[in-house]
């Protein structure tokens, strides 16, 4: 059960790191996130140390996913660290909110529900990853129409003088 845990927990965090992206990965990037994020939890689990891992795993993780990204780096990299910290946000508003809404408490949460609370949280995060990404697109749009209206005022100004 503990690599079932381990996989799901190494999909939420290639998620979060790459559902900001504007870079498209391909889909080996992807595998080899999951294994390499995979493979540290595990370790975490062997060692004992479990989330202390956590503070290696994401700089190397980062590391890995620069080099898989050719366009737009520094952007890419810093929206990534955004899911991350949005992940992390995100996943204790859940469990604060799973907790208070069934009355248990996040250690029964962690040892007993831990596959729903992760397939519930995969499916909510993602969807708030695509509300984030919706924003961003329509912000961003907004940004460049903004653009247009002031160069073409420019234009009109110098094409009248």
């Amino acid at each position: 059960m503990q690599v079932i845990y381990n996989l799901l927990s190494a999909i939420i965090i290639v998620i979060s790191v790459t559902g900001l992206i504007t870079y498209n990965l391909k889909g080996y990037h992807y595998i080899i996130l999951i294994v390499y994020v995979m493979l540290m939890a595990e370790l975490g689990s062997i060692t004992n140390l479990g989330q202390v891992t956590g503070v290696v795993m994401a700089p190397i993780l980062f590391l890995i996913l620069a080099l898989f990204i050719k366009e737009n780096r520094i952007w890419n990299l810093c929206v990534g660290c955004i899911g991350y910290l949005v992940n992390i946000t995100f996943n204790n508003i859940m469990l604060y909110f799973v907790a208070k809404t069934w009355k248990i408490s996040v250690y029964e949460i962690s040892v007993t529900y831990w596959l729903p609370f992760c397939i519930g949280y995969i499916i909510s995060f993602s969807g708030l990853l695509y509300l984030i990404r919706k924003i961003i697109g329509i912000c961003r749009t907004n940004g460049e129409k903004r653009k247009l209206d002031g160069t073409d005022r420019r234009l009109e100004r110098g094409a009248s003088a």
